[in-house]
């Protein structure tokens, strides 16, 4: 009986821990007209649980966009999905889009981030600078503390993977991607992606393993007697 309550209890915290919609993440997606350098007023197009798109945005002059974000759920923390963003250029100019997962509570500290850094197609006078940020201050846009960046001019679709050692001030913390889009004279467009995550197991996924194995014993030991 001992063992089948162990058990039962085991599953009962891992269906908690893991259950959709258990708790969500906030993702902003804003705009900025220039360089967005951390200080200035961001635009914010969109906002949602777990989620937020938009499509075809023209709040920037000179600039269409459409962005779609995705955190948690139903991605697990921390890590954020900004693998759809189009930008299209009438012409010379620079415009800043932003997508931030704020609520983030785990981990607490991480050995490592992993930024995916792609660029699909890059047509016209365009350059893009990818970018992303972690900040201990849990707000949106929040560029504080930087951990990998790259300047792209030609497509690349195999992309770039780029890690880097940090840890959030506090918790909750934020998660921001960044792209920042520069046009000649004669315009462009861009297809571009960002991933974020880190290389470190969750503590709440070991948790929930070690429950797992423990459980899973106590029933063969009950079994066999």
């Amino acid at each position: 009986m001992r063992y089948k309550l162990a058990m039962g209890t085991a599953l009962l915290t891992g269906a908690l821990l893991w259950a959709p919609g258990a708790f969500a993440d906030t993702i902003d997606i804003g705009l900025y007209s220039g360089d967005y350098t951390g200080s200035g007023t961001v635009t914010t197009v969109a906002s949602g649980s777990g989620a937020a798109s938009i499509l075809n945005s023209v709040s920037v002059p000179g600039f269409t966009v459409s962005a779609q974000g995705e955190g948690t759920p139903p991605l697990p923390e921390p890590q954020l999905d900004s693998s759809t963003i189009t930008v299209a250029a009438a012409a010379a100019g620079t415009i800043t889009v932003l997508v931030t997962e704020t609520g983030v509570t785990s981990p607490a500290s991480a050995a490592l981030w992993l930024s995916g850094f792609t660029v699909n197609s890059l047509n016209g006078s365009l350059s893009i600078t990818e970018s992303t940020y972690i900040s201990g201050t849990d707000s949106p846009y929040d560029l504080a503390e930087p951990l990998s960046s790259q300047l792209f001019t030609v497509a690349n679709p195999a992309g770039v993977t780029d890690g880097a050692g940090a840890a959030p001030s506090s918790t909750p913390f934020s998660i921001t991607e960044e792209y920042v889009i520069s046009a000649g004279a004669s315009g462009g467009n861009t297809s571009a992606g960002i991933t974020l995550a880190t290389a470190v197991p969750e503590p709440a996924s070991l948790s929930l393993l070690g429950l797992g194995l423990l459980g899973m014993a106590g029933f063969g030991r009950r079994k066999r007697a």
